[in-house]
Formats: C-alpha cells, sequence, structure tokens
C-alpha cells in the first residue's frame, strides 16, 4: 500500500511541476519538490552508508523519513482538504507523528523497510525530474548543461539501484529474524 501511494503522489507531483518556467507563479513549487527529494535521497544515502546504529545514520534516516512525509503529507492532504494548506499541515503532521509512532513502538526492521521504500520512491523523482531537465536542455541544444543534467539523473538511476538492493537486504534480514523467532 505504501509503495503505490507515494509512486502515485510523487509522480502526481512530478507531472504538476513539468513544464513551469521561473516566470510562472507556482516556480517555487517546482523548486521546493526538486529540493524535498533531493534532501530525502541524500540523506537516505548517507543514513545508509554510514555505521548502523550511529547517530549520523539514526539522524540522516530520520531527516529522510521526515521529508518522505512532509511531501506525501502535502500531497494527500492537499487532495483531501481541497488544496486548502491547513489541512495539508495537518497531514504533514499526522505522517510525522505516525512514522515516529511506527518507529519507537512497532518493529524497528518495518520501519526502516518503509523508510528505504520511500526513499526509493523519492530518488525515483529525483532521476525523473532530472531527465526532464535534461531533456528540456538537450531539445534546446543546451549540450553541456544537457549533459549534466544527464550524469545528476544517471547518479539518481544508481541511487535507486543502491536503495532496492538495501532494500531487499532489510526484508531478508527481518524475515531471518522472523525465521528464529518461530523456531
Amino acid at each position: 500500500m505504501l509503495a503505490i501511494g507515494s509512486l502515485h503522489a510523487a509522480s502526481q507531483i512530478i507531472f504538476g511541476v513539468l513544464g513551469r518556467t521561473p516566470e510562472d507563479p507556482g516556480w517555487f513549487l517546482t523548486v521546493a519538490v526538486f529540493i524535498s527529494f533531493l534532501v530525502a535521497t541524500i540523506a537516505l544515502v548517507i543514513g545508509i552508508l554510514a555505521s548502523k546504529y550511529t547517530f549520523t545514520s539514526r539522524l540522516s534516516i530520520a531527516i529522510s523519513a521526515v521529508i518522505s512525509c512532509a511531501w506525501l503529507g502535502f500531497y494527500y492532504g492537499g487532495i483531501i482538504g481541497g488544496k486548502n494548506p491547513q489541512i495539508a499541515i495537518a497531514f504533514v503532521i499526522a505522517g510525522l507523528l505516525s512514522i515516529t509512532f511506527t518507529g519507537l513502538h512497532l518493529q524497528k526492521r518495518l520501519t526502516t523497510i518503509a523508510i528505504v521504500l520511500l526513499g526509493i520512491v523519492s530518488a525515483y523523482a529525483l532521476a525523473f525530474l532530472c531527465l526532464a531537465v535534461a531533456v528540456a536542455y538537450l531539445s534546446v541544444e543546451r549540450l553541456l548543461w544537457g549533459t549534466i543534467w544527464g550524469i545528476f539523473c544517471t547518479v539518481a538511476i544508481a541511487i535507486v539501484i543502491f536503495f532496492i538492493n538495501s532494500l531487499i537486504q532489510e526484508i531478508t534480514n527481518y524475515r531471518s529474524v522472523l525465521n528464529r523467532k518461530v523456531e
């Protein structure tokens, strides 16, 4: 459910900001979406690469979770509340409280799996946005900027693959822990 809901939200957000230019009144939304996907992705990369159970790892994973909950909350809160900002903010707060409750009271491995899943969606969205910018630059024959954004897209795709590998490891570890508890 989380995967489908987050993929749907990310794709709707991406297609909502594509084609906006700095002259458009909603340009700040494009920048905010790009920054939120970027920070969520980078924070999770740092959290996974840092040694487990260190302060840096926990903080980075928490930052990624908070930002992912924020863009999910704003999207679904905006949809349900008829684009009312107060309702969207209430959904963000509810999402943050739910991820906090899940992390503190339920199994931490399930929370980690959910956060890595949201990280995959954030990295995918980042790759898609970088690709759109690269294609826009290449279509007007700005080869240098198109190539730079194409490299960013390639890096984001590599991060998606890295996150998928991390998700598989987390699920495998979770299954082995469950098997040990059954025995």
